[in-house]
């Protein structure tokens, strides 16, 4: 897996060792293997990320964690900038992919069954674990103490 910053995808897997954010972890570095394994051979990312994210999916994870996926795919992998494009795209169910697309965010599937506001707040946690070393059970775990729903 290429990556843009080792450092920082030491630490987000050294941060996620538990079976929920170190299932994200693994699915997410099978995934990106095999996306570049079909990139090697010509195809974009367009045509197989999908195809290689059921390829990669071989311990069942949630669509919270195929998001999450993405998300930490796009702050570390070298083409995480592009497969968090399309995969907004991908996601949207109006315009949602094309404004995230717009204002750099990354749609999480699961999150857009559960509303609007739910879904900000939880792609902040998403963005603020990914950018600063915070474990994704660690925030989930805080909000619930306080009363919110993550």
């Amino acid at each position: 897996m290429n990556l843009k910053d080792k450092e920082a995808w030491d630490k987000c897997v050294e941060i996620n060792y538990d079976s929920y954010g170190g299932g994200v972890v693994k699915f997410a570095e099978a995934w990106a293997n095999l996306m570049e394994s079909r990139m090697e051979a010509g195809d974009s990312i367009e045509k197989m990320a999908k195809e290689t994210s059921h390829e990669a999916n071989t311990f069942g994870i949630t669509r919270f964690m195929y998001g999450c996926a993405v998300e930490i795919l796009a702050q570390f992998w070298e083409h995480g900038e592009d497969l968090r494009r399309w995969s907004n795209l991908d996601v949207q169910i109006n315009n949602e992919g094309e404004k995230a697309n717009e204002e750099g965010g990354c749609l999480n599937p699961a999150i857009l069954e559960i509303g609007d506001a739910a879904a900000r707040e939880i792609d902040e946690w998403t963005r603020e674990a990914a950018n600063t070393g915070i474990a994704l059970r660690d925030m989930m775990e805080e909000a619930a103490e306080g009363g919110e729903t993550p």
